[in-house]
């Protein structure tokens, strides 16, 4: 049965219009997805109104009990004041069999606003291979700071700041199974999780944006490193920094999502692929392995009005969403800069 999807009605949103219940952006492994890697790691992103509590996430041979494992969820504000991008991470306690069917099982809990059997299901098949991290990171670069004015939707903040960045991806993963992770680096070195952003196949670069809330326009630096579907990260790159971008006039012409770019985006996670651009630095790599905390910060994207005809089409989506009482948003406001992401 085809799921039932809430549509917007009127151009003129009220706070009632703005909270969503979140629904999907996108998940790893994709569906009917083949030759996956043995240590691959299940990845549910959602938009909208709510936080990483609001669904379960786990996965299960086809004709089997669900696997043992380890969860992992954190949310960062979006573009509005009612939406945030949560991600879900579930990493299994073993690698998988090889040439196996799994399941990808998503299920609402009981916090969830929506439609309480909220459920997605995926399938896809494994291989007999084992991923390497990325060796190489990602370079970044500002290319513009300013006002937000294009594709302000109702929701939206009013009187936002945009910046745009441009990323050149050192290793290219022709499966689409890499996701670029964005962080926000504090004064004190702190960094915090803005942005997850799924990588397309065919792309070796990637233009989004950020958008900071009306009155929080101080400077921000930020870094980014791409993660492959067993979520091996590569080195982060250099810090990039707002203030250090005298010149830029404004933000360029939007491309309508902070989840695209300028040859890829869509729903994909990470893996390794070739090498291209700069060197080798496998040995020596530039930053520790560890990943930055998850769960803090502000990040610009699309609408979740953009994401409807998306859903309409997905056969594997059974997320039924309706209309959600409101809900607490002061608790989904981006962390003080500087300030750790809670434990």
């Amino acid at each position: 049965m085809l799921p039932a999807l809430l549509l917007p009605t009127a151009l003129a949103a009220t706070t009632s219009d703005c909270v969503v219940p979140l629904v999907l952006r996108g998940h790893l492994p994709k569906m009917d997805d083949t030759d996956v890697p043995l240590d691959v790691r299940a990845l549910l992103a959602m938009i909208g109104a709510g936080e990483a509590e609001d669904f379960s996430l786990s996965l299960s041979p086809d004709d089997g009990a669900a696997l043992t494992g380890t969860s992992d969820g954190w949310c960062y504000a979006h573009e509005g004041d009612h939406e945030v991008h949560c991600t879900l991470l579930f990493t299994p306690d073993e690698p998988l069999l090889a040439d196996t069917r799994y399941r990808l099982i998503a299920t609402a809990t009981e916090t969830y606003q929506g439609d309480p059997h909220a459920r997605l299901e995926a399938r896809f098949t494994t291989g007999s291979h084992e991923l390497t991290p990325p060796k190489t990171a990602p370079v970044a670069e500002i290319t513009a700071v300013g006002p937000r004015t294009q594709s302000v939707e109702p929701c939206d903040w009013t009187g936002a700041t945009q910046v745009d960045l441009h990323v050149e991806l050192a290793e290219t993963d022709p499966t689409g199974r890499s996701v670029l992770q964005v962080f926000e680096e504090a004064d004190d070195g702190t960094l915090s999780n803005v942005h997850t952003i799924f990588i397309d196949g065919s792309g070796t670069s990637m233009d989004f944006r950020q958008v900071l809330p009306p009155g929080d326009e101080e400077p921000r630096c930020y870094r980014v490193l791409q993660e492959n579907a067993a979520g091996g990260a590569s080195p982060l790159s250099e810090a990039v920094c707002t203030d250090d971008s005298a010149g830029t006039t404004g933000p360029t012409t939007d491309t309508g999502s902070s989840d695209t770019s300028s040859s890829d985006t869509g729903p994909d996670d990470p893996q390794a692929g070739d090498t291209a651009g700069t060197a080798d630095t496998a040995d020596e790599p530039s930053e520790p392995a560890a990943v930055p905390p998850r769960g803090c910060g502000c990040a610009g994207g699309p609408s979740p009005w953009r994401h409807w005809p998306l859903l309409a089409g997905l056969s594997l989506l059974v997320i039924r969403s309706r209309a959600a009482s409101a809900t607490n948003a002061a608790s989904r406001q981006r962390s003080p800069r500087g300030t750790p992401c809670p434990e």
